[in-house]
């Protein structure tokens, strides 16, 4: 079952920081590392660093369990 070990929505507010909602926005649209990295002029290691940070704080063990994630547990911009 996809989700099943990640953090529940509760804990959500305290786990997605603003200053990553840009790069948040990109994963969810389903962009490469290299492509998100290229957009927010940052490193391609910065963003898999992210990603990773972002795995291990909700228990998600896969990128698609963290897109999941972020698209049931983070408030959607307009």
């Amino acid at each position: 079952m996809l989700a099943h070990a990640c953090i529940p929505r509760r804990h959500a507010p305290f786990l997605v920081k603003p200053s990553r909602n840009g790069l948040n926005a990109l994963l969810l649209e389903g962009l490469s590392n290299k492509a998100i990295a290229s957009q927010l002029m940052l490193s391609v290691r910065t963003v898999e660093s992210h990603v990773s940070h972002s795995l291990a704080k909700t228990g998600c063990r896969s990128r698609l369990e963290l897109v999941i994630w972020l698209m049931t547990h983070t408030p959607m911009q307009s």
